[in-house]
């Protein structure tokens, strides 16, 4: 509104198409990225080996459809529920909580393990306390619907490691 109130109908038009521009290129580096973590995962023994295989340009086909298929599911979730796109948005901030609070918890664990100094402990326990503290005011709804979205990664994640293990004790 103020561009075009300051240059006319041509400032809007610039400005709403550097906002096109802009949020395209953000929604393609975002699905390159999602499309990378699945398959650097395969690598690591962490997700089935077939996410690892690459195409001649590099990429994980596999990878990529997932990460495209999951995008899709979930533009479909926010049409079928009539739910908006803040829910979703809700729903992925308070799964990183969990996380959050566990490197947290981590820290502190190897703090004390290695008796480092007393700055890292703190910053361990401070960044604990402050996950704990987030978890909890992201409401009890929230930590259950990311308990019950966990549960589908954890399978794939214990599969790839039995999978992993069994070609590696494979003479």
């Amino acid at each position: 509104g103020l561009m075009a109130h300051m240059s006319g109908s041509l400032g809007q038009w610039i400005i709403s198409l550097g906002l096109i521009v802009s949020v395209l290129a953000s929604y393609l580096s975002w699905i390159l990225y999602s499309a990378e973590v699945p398959c650097t995962a395969a690598q690591h023994g962490a997700f089935p080996r077939f996410f690892a295989k690459q195409n001649e340009q590099g990429t994980s086909t596999a990878s990529l459809t997932l990460t495209s298929l999951t995008v899709q599911l979930c533009l479909g979730l926010i049409l079928w529920t009539g739910e908006s796109y803040n829910t979703l948005v809700l729903v992925s901030t308070s799964m990183i909580l969990v996380p959050y609070f566990l490197v947290g918890a981590y820290l502190v664990k190897v703090a004390f393990e290695q008796r480092c100094r007393w700055r890292i402990k703190a910053i361990g326990l401070g960044a604990s306390v402050y996950g704990l503290w987030l978890i909890y005011a992201a409401g009890l709804n929230s930590l259950a619907l990311s308990t019950l979205l966990y549960i589908p990664g954890l399978m794939v994640f214990f599969y790839s490691r039995r999978k992993h293990r069994q070609l590696a004790l494979q003479p």
